[in-house]
């Protein structure tokens, strides 16, 4: 990467590549491997990977989950089943030869695959709170483990998508030999965002459906009666997501929405950061609002970074949005402290697209904010308070409605 970004050349690289190889184990030496790990929480994390259903159009999923099982001190490996290939669209974005992020293989992950989950019900009948997330343009659904493991540290089930549109830098299950996806090398400003769009937001509904099955539960470990039960509770749960993501969370929610009966409605809330606003110009989002023909009343934080604030087309985008989610008949009754209750945008100053990814861990010289007030990693822990706040908040205000 240094070479290309200083115009060297491949005939002027392979004299040095020996000296690459021992400054990389130099490096190593004087340098631990780096651990992605929670920072606070009650917990520590458990990761199962669920297979696909390609022909229910149900992805891969990696799911985050509380449990009371110390890890390995080593932990768990970071690139998913070790396969570098996970990083091979971030490679082709960043044109670096993806022979050159190999190191990442050295990093890992404190979780334990497979561990026994706490209680999926406390001793006061409240279910965990359940997060579907779903992954930006070049990610994929390990690429946020850094905020989904401190969700669950704090007792949230994440159940991460990978999805397989094409817009991941790859996707496979755990084992070989079945599909596998690599990103499409198409122009994601055109109209090919959209139909990846509403290929990510079906995925996302049927990952939603699979929550109901009790299959899913068993394979995270929980016990049969105790899911029996939680089923019958009609759960709800809450919908995030990263720019791609944010705007796949953001339409899922509105689709749900649109033909579940009052009242019934499984999406609780949504959580999104830096949404993509690209995909959401059209007839699967802003076009419905703004001619009536759909509403959208689910609570929604919108977090956005200092990246997303200065670009003013997305800026006044999503400001065009709050206006006419204001003004819909359903909200523009409520007084103007339920509707900022409801519909919440804040900006997180010196941060940019990718630091609620772990990007900005792996790569913080690259990516990293230098007038940044928080470290990266602590950024991301305060935004999973604020996620999980939001959630008890309109978990309470809920279950306050429906008791009338």
């Amino acid at each position: 990467m240094i070479l290309r970004i200083f115009g060297m050349g491949t005939v002027f690289f392979l004299p040095i590549f020996p000296l690459g190889i021992i400054g990389t184990a130099v490096m190593f030496i004087l340098l631990p491997i780096p651990i992605l790990e929670p920072v606070g929480g009650h917990y520590h994390v458990g990761i199962v990977h669920v297979h696909s259903r390609h022909s229910q159009t149900m992805p891969p999923l990696a799911v985050y989950y509380p449990t009371n099982e110390t890890p390995r001190r080593k932990g768990i490996q970071y690139i998913p089943f070790n396969d570098v290939r996970f990083m091979s669209g971030l490679s082709s974005r960043a044109s670096v030869p993806l022979y050159l992020m190999r190191d990442f293989l050295f990093v890992r992950l404190r979780a334990t695959e497979g561990a026994k989950p706490i209680p999926l019900i406390n001793s006061s009948g409240i279910p965990l709170p359940v997060i579907i997330f779903s992954h930006g343009l070049y990610g994929y659904h390990r690429l946020y483990s850094a905020l989904q493991a401190d969700l669950a540290s704090r007792g949230a089930v994440v159940v991460s998508v990978g999805h397989c549109d094409g817009s991941a830098s790859f996707m496979r299950d755990s084992e070989r030999g079945g599909k596998e996806f690599f990103l499409r090398q198409v122009d994601w400003e055109s109209p090919v965002c959209e139909e990846a769009l509403a290929q990510r937001v079906m995925e996302t509904r049927r990952t939603l459906k699979r929550l109901s099955e009790k299959e899913f539960w068993k394979e995270l470990g929980f016990a049969d009666l105790e899911v029996e039960h939680y089923l019958r509770q009609s759960p709800r749960v809450h919908l995030s997501g990263h720019s791609f993501g944010g705007a796949t969370a953001l339409v899922a929610a509105m689709q749900e929405e649109q033909e579940s009966k009052p009242n019934e409605n499984p999406v609780q809330s949504v959580m999104v950061f830096d949404p993509w606003h690209k995909p959401l110009e059209n007839e699967l989002f802003l076009k419905p609002i703004e001619e009536g023909r759909n509403r959208y009343t689910t609570p929604t934080l919108m977090v956005h970074s200092d990246a997303w604030v200065q670009d003013r087309s997305i800026w006044n985008f999503f400001q065009r949005i709050t206006t006419l989610l204001f003004s819909q008949p359903s909200i523009s009754s409520l007084s103007e402290r339920e509707k900022r209750m409801r519909f919440v945008t804040e900006k997180t100053g010196s941060t940019n697209h990718y630091s609620v990814s772990d990007v900005v861990l792996l790569s913080p010289v690259i990516h990293g904010c230098k007038n940044s007030i928080l470290p990266p990693r602590v950024q991301i822990m305060e935004w999973s308070n604020t996620c999980l706040r939001f959630i008890k908040e309109h978990a309470m205000y809920t279950s306050r409605t429906s008791a009338r």
